[in-house]
């Protein structure tokens, strides 16, 4: 559902995290790869984690960039995940609205430290937009999509005992400033895998 993929409804076929493991595993098959070191930013953090769980022998390491945590998303209250909520809540934007919506989502999903350089930006969106961004993409309600469609979600325990059977060399890089994914996620991921 992002860049040049295939984009469907995500309502009429939702789909998890989970399937999204899957969906890499398939590219490392397709490829003929036997295994592979995952690096994951976001909600690739999500899905490596979920691989090293689900599909050890094929990750060889693991690095979490600004990961959620797949024991179980921890949201934590912050003036930054304050505004990220009330920026989500919008409505999506009209077409000729998607470049000034994605500068405006960045602004309020970048952190405090360095300037944000709207120009920048823009250039970028450009590019997000040439290359097929999908603005009806489900990206923010993957991991909890089930609770949203009356479906069993999966025990978050299960998945936190999945991670403390990782043995694979991990590194977990997370920002303080993070208002998507908080810090505790990143916290709790090397506290729940072994050595990270």
């Amino acid at each position: 559902d992002t860049g040049l993929s295939t984009w469907g409804d995500f309502r009429s076929q939702p789909y998890t995290v989970d399937d999204l493991v899957d969906d890499a595993i398939a590219v490392l098959d397709d490829a003929g790869i036997s295994s592979a070191h995952f690096v994951g930013f976001s909600m690739g953090g999500l899905v490596a984690q979920g691989a090293a769980v689900h599909h050890p022998e094929r990750v060889r390491s693991l690095a979490l960039l600004a990961a959620g945590y797949y024991g179980g998303m921890l949201f934590e209250d912050s003036e930054q995940s304050r505004a990220l909520g009330a920026f989500f809540m919008r409505p999506r934007p009209e077409p000729d609205e998607l470049e000034d919506w994605l500068v405006e989502q960045w602004r309020t999903l970048a952190g405090s430290r360095f300037d944000f350089v709207p120009e920048a930006w823009h250039r970028r969106a450009g590019e997000w937009l040439a290359r097929g961004y999908n603005p009806r993409c489900p990206h923010l309600k993957i991991p909890g999509h089930e609770e949203r469609l009356g479906m069993p979600e999966q025990r978050p325990e299960w998945r936190a005992e999945g991670l403390g059977r990782v043995r694979q060399s991990t590194l977990v890089v997370h920002g303080d400033d993070d208002g998507m994914f908080t810090p505790g996620n990143g916290k709790a991921i090397a506290a729940t895998i072994p050595g990270a």
